[in-house]
């Protein structure tokens, strides 16, 4: 994901795992029988993070300083993050950038 745009029709997302650590936040893919980083932001490398949120989703999307940046969009349904979970995940970066 590039930018705080919507991923345009016909694209796919990725699935994987989305951790967040007292320094940093990551996003790695099952490859290979490991876990393999896909997107790694310490949070003072963070220049924007933002939550659009309503009662069917959640949508978090962070952008790093080397103008990479990630998004997570949250609804309810199987094999995907939550709204709840997604606007948690918001309040721990808010929490880390203060």
């Amino acid at each position: 994901k590039n930018g705080f745009k919507f991923f345009p029709a016909g694209k796919k997302s990725r699935k994987g795992v989305f951790i967040c650590s007292n320094q940093a936040i990551y996003f790695s893919e099952w490859k290979a029988k490991r876990y393999m980083p896909v997107f790694t932001a310490r949070y003072e490398e963070i220049t924007e993070h933002r939550l659009a949120a309503n009662e069917l989703f959640g949508r978090l999307v962070v952008k790093a300083q080397n103008y990479n940046s990630f998004e997570i969009l949250g609804v309810s349904g199987p094999d995907l993050p939550n709204k709840e979970e997604t606007e948690v995940a918001f309040e721990i970066i808010q929490h880390q950038k203060q």
